[in-house]
């Protein structure tokens, strides 16, 4: 089977977004809350915008740039109701070495290894292995850092805190750290972020150093458009009471979208992208 991509843009001075058969997001270009921007989506359309792939992220971000707001939200929220142990690389949890009687589930919610892994305050300082994924490098950094420090002095130079997948890995680990206990990636997360639709998505494009709950309430998502000190068309954690365009959808067929931009409900901008699969 041959696959033809194709992508058509439309302008228009219409009042309305042709409900057809496929995928379409409709961009509203009023501020509102993170809540209310939920409510508005599922009382107008489907819900708040999931996003399933980098291409899908590529066509949201043209219909943004340049848009007069600082971000546009997105169905992404932290469910501070579960609380669960996660690699700060978002690798799946699926391989531990503890020691006995660990983990706790108190004030320690970040892991630090030595023979075996324990949980720490994160508060707490230690050397620390960082992972760069582009030339497959392990290497410690032998600076005492809390576990957010050292977090993001990786993630400054184009890595991760390690994560550790399997025996191999965590022997590969000790066979650099020795006897030194040092900080890895995994830590207690106090909320899972989600789609506030249901829909399972492995795809992230967060900024550099996000998500950090910076001011401590940041639950909900945006992508970033006109703030200083931040990347354009990345997604960055935000007080969910702040006021923001934001992005709905309605429908969904994969691999089709025809994106909306409301603009006070006279004019809009359709991005269709489509893809025809024909015999060879």
């Amino acid at each position: 089977m041959a696959r033809i991509g194709v992508i058509l843009y439309l302008l228009g001075a219409l009042n309305f977004c042709p409900s057809l058969l496929y995928q379409y997001h409709i961009l509203l270009t009023q501020n509102m809350s993170w809540l209310q921007a939920q409510n508005y989506c599922r009382t107008h359309y489907t819900d708040l915008v999931t996003i399933h792939s980098k291409n899908q992220m590529n066509l949201i971000n043209d219909i943004i740039k340049g848009t007069n707001t600082p971000g546009v939200w997105i169905g992404l929220y932290r469910n501070t109701s579960t609380y669960l142990l996660t690699w700060s690389n978002g690798d799946q949890f699926m391989y531990s070495q503890w020691k006995p009687g660990q983990p706790g589930q108190d004030n320690n919610v970040c892991t630090a290894m030595s023979s075996m892994w324990q949980d720490f305050p994160c508060t707490s300082v230690y050397y620390f292995v960082c992972y760069k994924v582009s030339n497959d490098n392990y290497y410690m950094v032998k600076s005492n850092m809390t576990w957010t420090a050292a977090r993001d002095y990786c993630r400054s130079q184009k890595a991760e805190l390690i994560s550790i997948r399997n025996d191999a890995e965590n022997q590969k680990v000790k066979a650099i750290t020795g006897n030194d206990s040092v900080w890895i990636g995994l830590y207690w997360n106090s909320g899972q972020w989600q789609w506030t639709d249901g829909a399972f998505s492995s795809y992230q494009s967060w900024g550099a150093c996000q998500p950090d709950m910076y001011y401590g309430e940041e639950f909900c998502t945006h992508i970033s458009v006109n703030i200083d000190g931040f990347q354009f068309g990345f997604w960055n954690d935000y007080d969910c009471l702040n006021s923001l365009y934001f992005m709905c959808y309605q429908g969904n067929v994969p691999c089709i979208y025809l994106y909306c931009s409301n603009q006070n409900n006279i004019s809009f901008t359709t991005l269709i992208k489509f893809n025809i699969e024909v015999d060879a």
